[in-house]
């Protein structure tokens, strides 16, 4: 059985348990002999009866992410039905094909995949035993593409688990007095800040400004602006992405190192 953590979550009715005791579950009242969930940017546990291993997610440029699960479960069995790989071995090379996949949209060949080196994504305890920070959403929010963006990005960062604060949904339109103060303590609260910069809106560049003098990680994304109008921000090491998905992706990597 391969699935992910909700899917787990939901078949064995465990809503609050770890991934090991959903594991055991599923193997005991499915009768498979292996069991792999996918737990996001902490990779896959795999169990097989005898040996629970736990494999690592692999960063990738980009993230196209329409199809990486087929892609996931058709390596883990390609390795271990038709190569008689480990299980574990096998989980471990579908999730770098998965990266491969999810960076170039395109399927690994042995050759293509044996020269790919992806990093994996190394949790931090904190997050491993179930801290989650919390995300600052900067960005403008004055039409109605605008709005619908910031929208997207809230429900997306929520999804994946991630808390945050958003200026729009927490403190609204208002004068300077009524909202620059909220703002910035809400900036030092959190742990992390995604920007939305296109149109390089004002309000935003203070933000990112504000939140790298705290030494806040920043992700950018801006898929519309020239490397000039960008040089501050790279300049200040705040993590620059133009793919929607993929700054979203980067920004869940991000918190779960922290």
């Amino acid at each position: 059985m391969v699935l992910n953590h909700q899917e787990a979550s939901l078949i064995t009715g465990m809503a609050d348990a770890t991934a090991e005791e959903m594991a055991r579950r599923l193997l005991e009242s499915h009768g498979a002999t292996v069991v792999v969930i996918k737990c996001g940017p902490r990779g896959a546990l795999v169990f097989d009866g005898k040996t629970v291993v736990e494999v690592p997610a692999y960063r990738s440029k980009e993230v196209w992410k329409i199809g990486s699960g087929d892609n996931f479960v058709a390596h883990f069995a390609h390795h271990w039905l038709q190569h008689n790989r480990s299980c574990f071995e096998s989980a471990d090379l579908a999730s770098k094909a998965t990266a491969f996949y999810c960076e170039s949209r395109a399927f690994a060949t042995p050759e293509s995949l044996a020269a790919f080196n992806p990093s994996p994504i190394v949790v931090s305890a904190r997050y491993a035993a179930g801290w989650r920070p919390t995300v600052y959403l900067a960005g403008p929010f004055f039409t109605l593409a605008q709005l619908w963006q910031v929208e997207e990005a809230r429900d997306n960062l929520l999804s994946m688990g991630l808390g945050g604060f958003s200026p729009y949904h927490d403190v609204g339109l208002g004068s300077a007095e009524d909202v620059v103060s909220v703002d910035l303590e809400a900036v030092e609260r959190t742990d992390l800040v995604f920007a939305i910069c296109d149109g390089l809106d004002s309000g935003t560049i203070y933000e990112i400004g504000f939140a790298r003098a705290l030494d806040k990680p920043v992700v950018v994304y801006c898929e519309n602006e020239g490397e000039e109008n960008l040089k501050m921000m790279a300049g200040s090491e705040c993590c620059l992405v133009t793919d929607y998905v993929s700054a979203i992706y980067e920004t869940l990597w991000l918190a779960a190192t922290l």
